[in-house]
């Protein structure tokens, strides 16, 4: 994540929490403390990783700094990021708008989309990779 937010803009989350009590507690519970970095909300039918959603879902997009670091790090790990405790499917941004890291967490998949100066980047050692085949 450290890697990520040094390298990334802002990042998305969406929010599939369910309708009941537990799911909005849950839902609110997150934007309290993620609000400072809200840069908006986008309804979407479709976001990276995702085969698309039946209507539009809400897209939260946040600016990377400590204070939503911090939130984030209270994750278990990426794909932790699912509903009913958290927003789900974490997407990490370059300032273009292009996705450096990807996940859809309830089928245990991330990915990194990376240049070629950000594979030489020595910070990436600290990041466990397993290269995909194309």
């Amino acid at each position: 994540m450290n890697y990520s937010a040094a390298v990334g803009s802002y990042c998305s989350l969406v929010d599939q929490f369910p309708h009941s009590k537990k799911g909005q507690e849950a839902r609110e519970r997150f934007l309290t403390g993620a609000k400072p970095h809200l840069l908006g909300i986008d309804n979407v039918t479709t976001w990276p990783g995702s085969g698309g959603a039946k209507g539009t879902v809400p897209l939260w997009k946040f600016s990377m700094g400590a204070g939503l670091l911090d939130l984030l790090a209270q994750s278990k790990g990426l794909y932790h990021f699912q509903a009913p405790r958290l927003p789900e499917d974490l997407a990490v941004y370059r300032s273009d708008g292009s996705v450096l890291l990807g996940s859809v967490a309830h089928e245990h998949t991330g990915w990194m989309n990376l240049t070629a100066e950000e594979k030489a980047d020595p910070r990436l050692g600290l990041v466990e990779l397993r290269l995909k085949d194309r």
